[in-house]
Protein backbone atom coordinates (compact mmCIF):
# COMPACT_ATOMS: atom_id res chain seq x y z
CA UNK A 1 0.00 0.00 0.00
CA UNK A 2 2.83 2.39 0.88
CA UNK A 3 4.42 1.79 -2.53
CA UNK A 4 1.14 2.64 -4.26
CA UNK A 5 0.83 5.88 -2.28
CA UNK A 6 4.44 6.80 -3.09
CA UNK A 7 3.85 6.17 -6.80
CA UNK A 8 0.78 8.42 -6.82
CA UNK A 9 2.67 11.21 -5.08
CA UNK A 10 5.45 11.00 -7.71
CA UNK A 11 2.92 11.06 -10.59
CA UNK A 12 1.33 14.21 -9.20
CA UNK A 13 4.62 15.85 -8.50
CA UNK A 14 5.94 15.21 -12.04
CA UNK A 15 4.23 18.21 -13.71
CA UNK A 16 4.02 20.42 -10.56
CA UNK A 17 6.77 22.77 -11.63
CA UNK A 18 5.08 23.50 -14.94
CA UNK A 19 1.55 23.52 -13.50
CA UNK A 20 2.61 25.91 -10.74
CA UNK A 21 3.96 28.25 -13.39
CA UNK A 22 0.72 27.95 -15.35
CA UNK A 23 -1.28 28.86 -12.23
CA UNK A 24 0.85 31.88 -11.33
CA UNK A 25 1.92 33.16 -14.74
CA UNK A 26 -0.45 36.15 -14.50
CA UNK A 27 1.28 37.35 -11.32
CA UNK A 28 4.77 38.88 -11.24
CA UNK A 29 6.84 37.54 -14.14
CA UNK A 30 10.36 37.77 -15.52
CA UNK A 31 9.88 40.30 -18.30
CA UNK A 32 13.25 41.23 -19.81
CA UNK A 33 16.83 39.96 -19.50
CA UNK A 34 20.00 41.79 -20.48
CA UNK A 35 22.25 38.74 -20.19
CA UNK A 36 24.83 40.23 -22.61
CA UNK A 37 25.56 43.43 -20.68
CA UNK A 38 26.07 46.68 -22.55
CA UNK A 39 28.48 48.17 -25.10
CA UNK A 40 30.47 49.60 -22.19
CA UNK A 41 30.82 46.43 -20.10
CA UNK A 42 29.73 42.82 -20.06
CA UNK A 43 29.01 43.37 -16.35
CA UNK A 44 26.13 45.73 -17.13
CA UNK A 45 23.64 42.88 -16.84
CA UNK A 46 20.11 43.44 -15.56
CA UNK A 47 16.78 41.66 -15.12
CA UNK A 48 13.35 43.25 -15.21
CA UNK A 49 10.23 41.92 -13.48
CA UNK A 50 6.68 43.00 -14.34
CA UNK A 51 3.40 42.99 -12.40
CA UNK A 52 0.38 42.80 -14.76
CA UNK A 53 -2.12 42.85 -11.87
CA UNK A 54 -4.26 45.92 -11.01
CA UNK A 55 -2.81 45.98 -7.47
CA UNK A 56 0.80 46.11 -6.16
CA UNK A 57 2.59 42.91 -5.15
CA UNK A 58 4.96 42.75 -2.18
CA UNK A 59 7.90 40.48 -2.99
CA UNK A 60 9.66 40.39 0.38
CA UNK A 61 11.23 36.96 0.71
CA UNK A 62 10.86 36.11 -2.96
CA UNK A 63 13.90 34.48 -4.57
CA UNK A 64 15.36 34.98 -8.04
CA UNK A 65 18.03 32.43 -8.85
CA UNK A 66 19.69 30.37 -11.55
CA UNK A 67 20.00 26.60 -11.58
CA UNK A 68 23.77 26.94 -11.17
CA UNK A 69 25.93 29.14 -8.94
CA UNK A 70 25.53 32.33 -10.99
CA UNK A 71 22.63 33.99 -9.20
CA UNK A 72 20.72 33.65 -5.92
CA UNK A 73 18.92 36.81 -4.81
CA UNK A 74 16.57 37.17 -1.84
CA UNK A 75 14.32 39.98 -3.06
CA UNK A 76 12.65 42.76 -1.11
CA UNK A 77 10.34 45.53 -2.23
CA UNK A 78 7.02 46.34 -3.85
CA UNK A 79 6.18 45.91 -7.52
CA UNK A 80 3.58 48.58 -8.41
CA UNK A 81 0.39 47.66 -10.26
CA UNK A 82 1.01 47.17 -13.98
CA UNK A 83 4.57 48.33 -13.56
CA UNK A 84 8.18 47.21 -13.53
CA UNK A 85 10.84 46.21 -11.00
CA UNK A 86 14.45 46.60 -12.18
CA UNK A 87 17.28 44.49 -10.77
CA UNK A 88 20.64 45.96 -11.82
CA UNK A 89 24.20 46.51 -10.62
CA UNK A 90 24.86 49.67 -8.68
CA UNK A 91 27.57 50.85 -11.07
CA UNK A 92 25.72 50.46 -14.39
CA UNK A 93 23.97 53.04 -16.57
CA UNK A 94 20.60 51.65 -15.47
CA UNK A 95 21.33 51.84 -11.75
CA UNK A 96 20.41 55.47 -11.14
CA UNK A 97 17.35 54.30 -9.25
CA UNK A 98 17.65 50.49 -9.03
CA UNK A 99 14.77 48.71 -7.33
CA UNK A 100 17.13 45.99 -6.15
CA UNK A 101 20.90 45.41 -6.57
CA UNK A 102 22.11 42.62 -8.81
CA UNK A 103 24.77 40.38 -7.26
CA UNK A 104 26.09 37.48 -9.28
CA UNK A 105 26.27 36.95 -13.02
CA UNK A 106 24.46 35.55 -16.07
CA UNK A 107 26.37 33.26 -18.42
CA UNK A 108 26.39 34.19 -22.11
CA UNK A 109 25.92 30.50 -22.91
CA UNK A 110 22.49 30.38 -21.31
CA UNK A 111 20.89 29.51 -17.99
CA UNK A 112 17.74 28.61 -16.15
CA UNK A 113 16.13 31.48 -14.20
CA UNK A 114 13.54 30.74 -11.51
CA UNK A 115 11.34 33.20 -9.62
CA UNK A 116 10.01 31.75 -6.35
CA UNK A 117 7.46 33.25 -3.97
CA UNK A 118 8.11 33.62 -0.22
CA UNK A 119 6.26 30.31 0.28
CA UNK A 120 8.60 28.58 -2.17
CA UNK A 121 6.12 28.09 -5.02
CA UNK A 122 7.23 28.72 -8.58
CA UNK A 123 5.92 32.05 -9.88
CA UNK A 124 7.83 31.99 -13.18
CA UNK A 125 10.76 30.30 -14.86
CA UNK A 126 12.81 30.74 -18.01
CA UNK A 127 14.73 27.62 -19.01
CA UNK A 128 17.46 28.62 -21.45
CA UNK A 129 19.89 25.91 -20.36
CA UNK A 130 20.69 25.14 -24.00
CA UNK A 131 21.14 28.81 -24.93
CA UNK A 132 19.23 32.06 -24.52
CA UNK A 133 15.96 32.20 -26.46
CA UNK A 134 16.65 35.75 -27.67
CA UNK A 135 19.05 38.66 -27.34
CA UNK A 136 22.31 39.30 -29.17
CA UNK A 137 25.77 39.71 -27.67
CA UNK A 138 27.08 41.66 -30.67
CA UNK A 139 24.23 44.13 -31.17
CA UNK A 140 23.38 44.18 -27.41
CA UNK A 141 19.69 43.64 -28.12
CA UNK A 142 18.05 42.28 -24.99
CA UNK A 143 15.73 39.30 -24.52
CA UNK A 144 12.16 40.61 -24.23
CA UNK A 145 8.99 38.77 -23.31
CA UNK A 146 6.35 38.81 -26.04
CA UNK A 147 3.31 38.34 -23.79
CA UNK A 148 2.78 38.43 -20.03
CA UNK A 149 0.29 35.56 -20.23
CA UNK A 150 2.56 33.22 -22.22
CA UNK A 151 4.64 30.64 -20.29
CA UNK A 152 8.23 31.67 -19.66
CA UNK A 153 9.72 28.28 -20.57
CA UNK A 154 8.38 28.54 -24.15
CA UNK A 155 10.85 29.81 -26.75
CA UNK A 156 8.09 31.54 -28.65
CA UNK A 157 7.37 33.71 -25.59
CA UNK A 158 10.59 35.68 -26.20
CA UNK A 159 12.08 37.92 -28.91
CA UNK A 160 14.94 40.34 -29.55
CA UNK A 161 14.40 43.91 -28.43
CA UNK A 162 13.97 46.38 -31.28
CA UNK A 163 17.13 48.29 -30.34
CA UNK A 164 20.34 47.89 -28.39
CA UNK A 165 19.99 48.20 -24.64
CA UNK A 166 16.37 47.03 -24.60
CA UNK A 167 13.52 48.78 -22.81
CA UNK A 168 14.23 48.91 -19.04
CA UNK A 169 11.16 50.12 -17.10
CA UNK A 170 9.25 50.53 -20.37
CA UNK A 171 6.86 48.44 -22.43
CA UNK A 172 8.71 45.77 -24.37
CA UNK A 173 9.16 46.50 -28.04
CA UNK A 174 8.43 42.82 -28.75
CA UNK A 175 4.96 43.15 -27.17
CA UNK A 176 3.99 45.86 -29.65
CA UNK A 177 4.83 43.67 -32.65
CA UNK A 178 3.00 40.62 -31.25
CA UNK A 179 -0.45 42.11 -30.66
CA UNK A 180 -1.67 40.71 -33.96
CA UNK A 181 -1.62 37.26 -32.35
CA UNK A 182 -4.57 38.18 -30.14
CA UNK A 183 -6.86 38.34 -33.18
CA UNK A 184 -6.78 34.60 -33.75
CA UNK A 185 -10.22 34.09 -32.16
CA UNK A 186 -11.86 36.27 -34.78
CA UNK A 187 -10.07 34.40 -37.56
CA UNK A 188 -11.18 31.00 -36.21
CA UNK A 189 -14.87 31.48 -36.87
CA UNK A 190 -17.18 29.49 -39.11
CA UNK A 191 -20.59 30.81 -40.13
CA UNK A 192 -20.04 33.85 -37.84
CA UNK A 193 -19.65 31.59 -34.79
CA UNK A 194 -16.94 32.36 -32.22
CA UNK A 195 -14.19 29.83 -31.66
CA UNK A 196 -13.67 28.89 -27.99
CA UNK A 197 -10.13 28.14 -26.81
CA UNK A 198 -11.37 25.42 -24.48
CA UNK A 199 -12.91 23.58 -27.42
CA UNK A 200 -9.54 22.11 -28.43
CA UNK A 201 -8.16 19.50 -26.05
CA UNK A 202 -5.75 16.57 -25.86
CA UNK A 203 -8.02 13.54 -26.17
CA UNK A 204 -5.71 10.51 -26.39
CA UNK A 205 -2.01 9.62 -26.58
CA UNK A 206 -0.23 6.43 -27.60
CA UNK A 207 3.26 6.33 -26.00
CA UNK A 208 4.23 2.64 -26.11
CA UNK A 209 3.00 0.84 -29.25
CA UNK A 210 4.04 -2.60 -30.45
CA UNK A 211 6.82 -2.09 -32.96
CA UNK A 212 8.85 1.02 -33.69
CA UNK A 213 7.86 3.97 -31.47
CA UNK A 214 9.13 6.44 -34.08
CA UNK A 215 6.55 5.16 -36.58
CA UNK A 216 3.55 4.29 -34.42
CA UNK A 217 3.36 6.88 -31.63
CA UNK A 218 0.61 9.49 -31.97
CA UNK A 219 -1.30 12.26 -30.18
CA UNK A 220 -5.00 12.88 -30.71
CA UNK A 221 -6.57 16.37 -30.53
CA UNK A 222 -10.34 16.79 -30.14
CA UNK A 223 -12.70 19.63 -31.11
CA UNK A 224 -15.75 20.30 -28.88
CA UNK A 225 -17.08 23.05 -31.14
CA UNK A 226 -20.32 22.30 -33.04
CA UNK A 227 -18.61 23.52 -36.22
CA UNK A 228 -15.28 22.89 -38.04
CA UNK A 229 -12.43 24.80 -36.34
CA UNK A 230 -8.92 25.72 -37.42
CA UNK A 231 -5.80 24.55 -35.57
CA UNK A 232 -3.56 26.94 -37.50
CA UNK A 233 -0.97 28.52 -35.23
CA UNK A 234 -1.74 26.26 -32.26
CA UNK A 235 1.23 24.51 -30.64
CA UNK A 236 1.91 21.31 -28.74
CA UNK A 237 4.97 20.57 -26.61
CA UNK A 238 6.34 17.77 -24.41
CA UNK A 239 8.49 18.28 -21.30
CA UNK A 240 10.72 15.22 -20.73
CA UNK A 241 13.90 14.17 -22.50
CA UNK A 242 14.72 15.87 -25.77
CA UNK A 243 11.68 18.13 -25.92
CA UNK A 244 10.11 19.45 -29.10
CA UNK A 245 7.56 22.12 -29.98
CA UNK A 246 5.26 21.52 -32.95
CA UNK A 247 3.23 24.32 -34.57
CA UNK A 248 0.12 23.22 -36.47
CA UNK A 249 0.21 24.27 -40.10
CA UNK A 250 -2.00 26.79 -41.90
CA UNK A 251 -5.30 25.44 -43.17
CA UNK A 252 -5.60 22.51 -40.76
CA UNK A 253 -9.18 22.10 -39.51
CA UNK A 254 -10.95 19.60 -37.25
CA UNK A 255 -14.56 18.76 -38.02
CA UNK A 256 -17.32 19.50 -35.49
CA UNK A 257 -16.92 17.06 -32.59
CA UNK A 258 -14.13 15.37 -34.50
CA UNK A 259 -10.50 14.43 -33.92
CA UNK A 260 -7.10 14.93 -35.49
CA UNK A 261 -4.35 12.32 -35.04
CA UNK A 262 -0.86 13.84 -34.99
CA UNK A 263 1.78 11.21 -35.71
CA UNK A 264 5.28 11.35 -34.25
CA UNK A 265 6.75 11.21 -37.75
CA UNK A 266 5.12 14.60 -38.39
CA UNK A 267 5.41 16.33 -35.01
CA UNK A 268 8.85 15.08 -33.96
CA UNK A 269 7.53 14.73 -30.38
CA UNK A 270 8.80 11.66 -28.53
CA UNK A 271 6.45 10.31 -25.85
CA UNK A 272 8.66 8.81 -23.15
CA UNK A 273 7.57 5.33 -22.00
CA UNK A 274 8.54 6.00 -18.36
CA UNK A 275 6.50 9.22 -18.17
CA UNK A 276 6.02 12.57 -19.85
CA UNK A 277 3.79 15.67 -19.98
CA UNK A 278 2.10 17.31 -22.96
CA UNK A 279 0.82 20.87 -23.30
CA UNK A 280 -1.53 22.24 -25.96
CA UNK A 281 -1.07 26.00 -26.40
CA UNK A 282 -3.22 28.55 -28.18
CA UNK A 283 -1.49 30.90 -30.66
CA UNK A 284 -1.16 33.53 -27.90
CA UNK A 285 0.84 31.06 -25.77
CA UNK A 286 -1.87 30.21 -23.22
CA UNK A 287 -1.93 26.58 -22.05
CA UNK A 288 -5.40 25.27 -22.90
CA UNK A 289 -5.02 21.53 -22.29
CA UNK A 290 -2.40 19.30 -20.66
CA UNK A 291 -1.83 15.71 -19.58
CA UNK A 292 0.84 13.83 -17.60
CA UNK A 293 1.38 10.10 -17.24
CA UNK A 294 3.76 7.54 -15.73
CA UNK A 295 4.97 4.11 -16.95
CA UNK A 296 3.02 3.55 -20.17
CA UNK A 297 1.88 -0.09 -20.61
CA UNK A 298 2.62 -1.76 -23.92
CA UNK A 299 0.09 -1.17 -26.70
CA UNK A 300 -2.31 0.84 -24.51
CA UNK A 301 -3.38 4.41 -25.11
CA UNK A 302 -3.95 7.02 -22.39
CA UNK A 303 -7.48 8.26 -23.04
CA UNK A 304 -9.66 11.03 -21.64
CA UNK A 305 -12.95 9.39 -20.61
CA UNK A 306 -16.00 10.50 -18.65
CA UNK A 307 -14.25 9.19 -15.53
CA UNK A 308 -10.93 10.92 -16.21
CA UNK A 309 -7.74 9.65 -17.85
CA UNK A 310 -7.55 5.85 -18.25
CA UNK A 311 -5.32 3.33 -20.01
CA UNK A 312 -7.52 1.78 -22.72
CA UNK A 313 -7.38 0.10 -26.09
CA UNK A 314 -6.28 2.61 -28.79
CA UNK A 315 -9.06 4.36 -30.74
CA UNK A 316 -7.34 6.92 -33.02
CA UNK A 317 -9.76 9.32 -34.70
CA UNK A 318 -12.74 7.94 -32.76
CA UNK A 319 -14.50 8.68 -29.44
CA UNK A 320 -12.73 7.12 -26.45
CA UNK A 321 -14.44 4.20 -24.75
CA UNK A 322 -13.36 3.23 -21.26
CA UNK A 323 -12.38 -0.42 -21.11
CA UNK A 324 -13.51 -2.25 -17.97
CA UNK A 325 -11.41 -5.19 -16.87
CA UNK A 326 -13.22 -8.44 -16.17
CA UNK A 327 -12.01 -8.57 -12.57
CA UNK A 328 -13.48 -5.10 -12.02
CA UNK A 329 -16.94 -6.13 -13.26
CA UNK A 330 -19.66 -6.87 -10.71
CA UNK A 331 -20.21 -10.64 -10.24
CA UNK A 332 -23.37 -11.98 -11.84
CA UNK A 333 -26.07 -13.65 -9.68
CA UNK A 334 -26.59 -17.30 -10.71
CA UNK A 335 -29.78 -19.09 -9.71
CA UNK A 336 -29.40 -22.76 -8.87
CA UNK A 337 -31.88 -25.04 -10.64
CA UNK A 338 -34.15 -27.43 -8.69
CA UNK A 339 -32.55 -26.68 -5.34
CA UNK A 340 -35.16 -26.08 -2.65
CA UNK A 341 -34.42 -23.20 -0.29
CA UNK A 342 -34.65 -23.85 3.46
CA UNK A 343 -36.29 -21.14 5.48
CA UNK A 344 -34.68 -20.05 8.74
CA UNK A 345 -37.75 -21.15 10.78
CA UNK A 346 -37.67 -24.70 9.42
CA UNK A 347 -35.75 -27.43 11.27
CA UNK A 348 -33.53 -29.70 9.27
CA UNK A 349 -34.59 -33.33 9.99
CA UNK A 350 -31.90 -35.58 11.46
CA UNK A 351 -30.90 -38.68 9.52
CA UNK A 352 -31.68 -42.08 11.14
CA UNK A 353 -28.63 -44.24 12.04
CA UNK A 354 -28.22 -47.39 10.00
CA UNK A 355 -28.26 -50.95 11.54
CA UNK A 356 -24.57 -51.40 10.74
CA UNK A 357 -23.71 -48.25 12.67
CA UNK A 358 -25.78 -49.44 15.68
CA UNK A 359 -23.98 -52.84 15.71
CA UNK A 360 -20.55 -51.22 15.72
CA UNK A 361 -21.52 -48.96 18.63
CA UNK A 362 -22.95 -51.92 20.66
CA UNK A 363 -19.90 -54.13 20.06
CA UNK A 364 -17.50 -51.34 21.09
CA UNK A 365 -19.41 -50.76 24.33
CA UNK A 366 -19.46 -54.54 25.13
CA UNK A 367 -15.68 -54.89 24.62
CA UNK A 368 -14.99 -51.91 26.87
CA UNK A 369 -17.25 -53.30 29.63
CA UNK A 370 -15.66 -56.79 29.45
CA UNK A 371 -12.16 -55.35 29.59
CA UNK A 372 -13.04 -53.32 32.68
CA UNK A 373 -14.48 -56.43 34.43
CA UNK A 374 -11.35 -58.52 33.72
CA UNK A 375 -9.09 -55.75 34.95
CA UNK A 376 -11.12 -55.41 38.20
CA UNK A 377 -10.95 -59.20 38.82
CA UNK A 378 -7.14 -59.28 38.46
CA UNK A 379 -6.76 -56.47 40.98
CA UNK A 380 -9.02 -58.30 43.50
CA UNK A 381 -6.92 -61.49 43.35
CA UNK A 382 -3.70 -59.60 43.97
CA UNK A 383 -5.09 -57.91 47.08
CA UNK A 384 -6.19 -61.30 48.50
CA UNK A 385 -2.76 -62.83 47.87
CA UNK A 386 -1.18 -60.17 50.05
Amino acid sequence: MSRVVAFLLLALAFPLGILAEEKNHRSVVINEIAWMGSNKSYRDEWIELYNPLPSPVKIDGWVLKTAGRGLNLSLKGLVPARSFFLIARQNTDFSRHPDFPLKGFLSNKGGKLMLLTAEGSLADQVDCSQGWFAGDNKTKQTMERVSFSSPGWLRESWAHSASAGGTPREQNSACLSSKKKSTFLNNNASNNKTMRKEAFYISEIFPSPKGADSEKEWIEIGNKNPFPSSLSGWQIKDSVGKTHLYVFKEGLKIEAGGFFVLKRSLSGITLQNKGDSLFLLAPDGEIVSSVSYQNAPLNKSYSLTKNGWKWTSPSPGKPNIEQIKEKEQAPKTVKAANVPLIKKTEKIPKKEKSAETKAVIFLSAFIMAASSAVFALILKKRFKGK
